[in-house]
């Protein structure tokens, strides 16, 4: 009995210690590959891969996997371990600053305890954003091992080698592993958060991504794909993208789709962009669950549907995917989802808080006007503040109004301009007409009327319907460029033709007294009717005198009452009087003396000289 019990022992030792040396081969190269991103440095004796480590040495590995080695030493963080050798007190400190790493009681590390396949991984879960505590909790610290194999940090091999002896050669193949591995609620893996960083050289990142990737690694081909994608090289995305898809890697499957989406390296392809994003989206990957949400939201590849947009918004805004967060903010903005606008609100506060430049803006946007918030001047401008500095133009623009109006700030017209100039020189059309009233007026800059014009120019070429009114005036006026009323009469049309009320309204004028081009009623009816319709009560004012003298249009009085009326109720002084005096004299109204009388009065009120004056006759003249 014996002798057996002693044989078996010792077949035991044998295959124990030749599967450690093998593991330990296999994994020098993992281990050169992490020395390579300067992650990884063993011993004073080499790399020790067949040697088990203790629990110092595995919280050593992990702040340098997590690329904080630096930081470590220079915060040097307390902890209260009695157990700890020096050199490992900055790295265990960083650990339980950051509760990365607990003790075995509340005064031990247990420094000198091996660590075991169960702990490493506890240690690297965490690091990748899992939690293993509270209500929220990912895994518990018995399902490590099993939540690590989940998320590809321990395959097969490793599990063989680990679960009878668990050597530094199992922690450095984990380690390569995490690099690959997504952190928690993102789309970036371990490897591209430390070069994004700065812990590790993006250089040698992506020369370890080509190895990999070759070496048929789904996730680094998926994460090259987005590289290549990024660089502007579809074709090579769409390569790598569809090897790392077929071997079922949801961010390939995700690149793909954005690939068959865009029509990058590959032909349009809006059906085949849904197939790949769902089977990622399926998979838990947040930034494909946006775009399926945003397929079914425009009907892109699959039949509109609104309900499918928000459950797929939704799933993706859980993991807080910011993007998402932000999409679902302008759902519940849109009446064919359903007006909501505290959700709004909800959703872009969320995405807003992590950065999200144009949920920053949308949520000024909503203290601005007060929907689904109370109206605060202040924190629209807090919140735009924060999206401009992040370079959005719109943000940009909207702050500088509230710069230049005094709105939630102190009126400061200098400030205006250099928000305005931010945006203006990204092109943003609104703001360089704005710029262009900056240097008309003197307001925040020196008076300019040339600069003007050339700001105006820059709008007005990219249809800007404001600049182009503005710069008809300057044209019009000869103020910073040669007069020229031919050319303030073309830029008139260009605005009115957009539906710019103003332009419409002096085109009418212009036709009407022949300035600039022919004199033309019939067109300033026409122009005056499109601004008239738009509730412009000058061009109504107008309007009802040519229906009531039949000056380009068939006299008609009652349509002419009818225009008076519009304008009249808008508070057009004019407008009372004429009507004032149709009510009087019964002229497309049927005759009302006390009606004439309550029209005039009001032009009067108003300081109107022919209101006080058509008041006095009428008083004199009672019928």
């Amino acid at each position: 009995m014996k002798k057996t019990l002693c044989a078996i022992f010792t077949a035991i030792l044998i295959i124990a210690i030749f599967a450690g040396s093998v593991s330990a081969e296999v994994y020098t190269e993992k281990a050169d590959d992490l020395k390579f991103l300067g992650l990884f440095f063993g011993t004073d004796s080499g790399y020790e891969l067949d040697r088990a480590p203790t629990r110092a040495e595995a919280a050593t590995l992990l702040v340098r996997l997590l690329g904080k080695e630096a930081e470590a030493k220079e915060s040097n963080f307390g902890h209260p371990f009695m157990d700890v050798p020096e050199w490992a007190n900055a790295y265990i400190g960083y650990l339980y600053e950051n509760s990365l790493a607990n003790g075995v009681s509340a005064d031990k590390f247990g420094s000198g305890n091996l660590c075991t396949m169960q702990m490493f991984c506890t240690f690297v879960l965490r690091a990748l954003g899992y939690a293993d505590t509270g209500s929220d909790a990912d895994f518990t610290y018995a399902e490590a091992v099993d939540y690590a194999v989940e998320l590809g940090l321990v395959d097969d091999k490793i599990h063989a080698i680990g679960s009878n002896l668990f050597n530094r050669d199992c922690c450095v193949a984990i380690m390569c592993n995490a690099l690959f591995a997504d952190i928690k609620s993102s789309d970036s893996m371990l490897i591209s958060k430390l070069a994004d960083d700065g812990a590790i050289d993006e250089e040698k990142s992506f020369d370890l991504y080509v190895k990999y990737a070759e070496a048929g690694v789904a996730a680094a081909q998926g994460y090259i794909s987005r590289i290549y994608y990024d660089d502007k090289e579809y074709d090579k995305a769409f390569e790598w993208a569809t090897k790392s898809a077929k071997q079922g890697n949801a961010m390939g499957q995700n690149i793909l789709g954005i690939c068959y989406y865009n029509g990058r390296g590959v032909e349009q392809d809006y059906a085949k962009a849904v197939e790949w994003f769902t089977k990622a989206a399926e998979q838990g990957r947040a930034s494909a669950q946006n775009w399926l949400g945003e397929c079914y939201y425009y009907g892109e590849g699959v039949e509109q549907d609104y309900a499918k947009a928000v459950e797929w918004f939704t799933k993706a805004a859980e993991q807080n995917y910011a993007a998402a967060q932000n999409r679902l903010g302008i759902c519940y903005h849109n009446v064919q989802v359903g007006i909501d606008y505290e959700k709004s609100v909800e959703w872009w506060t969320k995405a807003a808080e992590q950065g999200y430049a144009a949920a920053q803006f949308a949520l000024g946007s909503r203290y601005f006007d007060g929907l689904g918030v109370e109206q605060d001047y202040a924190k629209a401008v807090e919140w735009w503040t924060k999206a401009a500095e992040q370079d959005n133009n719109t943000a940009q623009d909207w702050l500088a109004f509230c710069y230049y109006n005094g709105y939630g700030v102190k009126q400061d017209y200098t400030k205006a301009v250099e928000w305005w100039t931010k945006a203006a020189d990204q092109d943003y059309s609104d703001a360089q007409a704005w710029l262009g009233e900056c240097y008309y007026y003197g307001n925040g800059v020196e008076q300019n009327y040339s600069k003007a014009v050339e700001w105006y120019v820059k709008a007005a070429n990219q249809e800007n319907d404001r600049a182009q009114y503005y710069l008809a005036w300057r044209y019009f006026n000869g103020e910073g460029v040669k007069k020229d009323q031919a050319k303030a009469i073309e830029w008139w049309i260009k605005s009115a033709e957009h539906g710019y009320i103003d332009s419409q309204y002096w085109l009418g004028q212009r036709y009407y007294d022949g300035e600039g081009v022919a004199k033309d009623k019939a067109k300033a009816v026409e122009w005056w009717t499109k601004a008239a319709e738009q509730g412009n009560n000058g061009s109504q004012n107008w309007l009802a005198h040519c229906y009531f003298n039949g000056e380009g249009v068939e006299k008609d009085q009652a349509k002419a009452a009818e225009w008076w009326t519009k304008a009249a109720e808008q508070g057009n002084t004019n407008a009372m009087v004429w009507l004032a005096w149709c009510y009087y004299n019964g002229e497309g109204v049927k005759k009302d003396y006390n009606k004439a009388i309550e029209w005039v009065t009001n032009a009067a009120k108003l300081k109107d000289n022919w209101g006080i004056e058509s008041l006095e006759t009428m008083k004199n003249n009672k019928p």
